[in-house]
């Protein structure tokens, strides 16, 4: 999930960005930040194959980020984009 959310702000950004991860007791959380603001919300409703512009296509990663967390959030700020993933650990059985 990282490697992909990281990748697709290296690959279509346009610019630097970060990676920042945590965990608690209930999941793991990845904020990963575009800081040239190319991520739109238009990249998070595309399907694979399909493409948003013509210097942004595929769109597996984030079609499958989408799939695979149970929050998925995006915010525009001062000219960056910041994607917010969440997903929850599993309950272990005991």
């Amino acid at each position: 999930m990282a490697d992909a959310a990281a990748t697709n702000v290296l690959q279509h950004g346009g610019a630097g960005g970060a990676l920042i991860a945590w965990s608690d007791n209930t999941g793991v959380s990845l904020e990963v930040v575009d800081a040239a603001g190319a991520l739109t919300e238009a990249h998070l409703s595309i399907e694979p194959g399909h493409s948003v512009s013509n210097d942004v296509s595929d769109g597996v990663g984030l079609w499958l980020i989408q799939r695979l967390c149970d929050e998925v959030s995006l915010e525009d700020a001062a000219g960056s984009a910041r994607l917010r993933l969440r997903r929850p650990t599993q309950a272990t059985a005991s």
